[in-house]
């Protein structure tokens, strides 16, 4: 009830470590989705403190290592952006901004749908 869900986004990191490598995966063919290829464009990430969901198939909100600025005194994200699929994440919307006191900050949407609910922005 509801669309099937076919895609999800694994964080693989070393030996446990809290910084991780994002890989887009696709659940029906058990493979990466492929950032190179024009007709897939898969989200990947290098290793760093991150935190992403999906906003939709296309969009993710995503926390990471954008460079100077964008992380903690603790060293994990500090700045959310909305990266659109198929777009350069240095071009992703900034929709959030904590403090640089702040442990981290995170964005990810939960939708109840399943259960007869809403969708919640969080």
């Amino acid at each position: 009830n509801g669309p099937q869900t076919t895609r999800t986004l694994l964080r693989l990191s070393r030996g446990g470590a809290d910084a991780t490598h994002l890989r887009e995966f696709d659940l029906l063919t058990n493979t990466f989705v492929s950032p190179e290829d024009p007709t897939l464009r898969g989200f990947v990430l290098p290793e760093a403190k991150t935190s992403a969901s999906y906003r939709s198939r296309d969009v993710l909100s995503v926390g990471s290592d954008f460079g100077e600025g964008s992380l903690t005194s603790s060293g994990y994200p500090r700045v959310i952006k909305n990266w659109v699929r198929g777009t350069d994440i240095a071009d992703a919307k900034v929709v959030f901004e904590g403090e640089v006191t702040d442990v981290s900050v995170s964005a990810y949407v939960a939708d109840q749908r399943h259960r007869g609910g809403p969708i919640y922005d969080v």
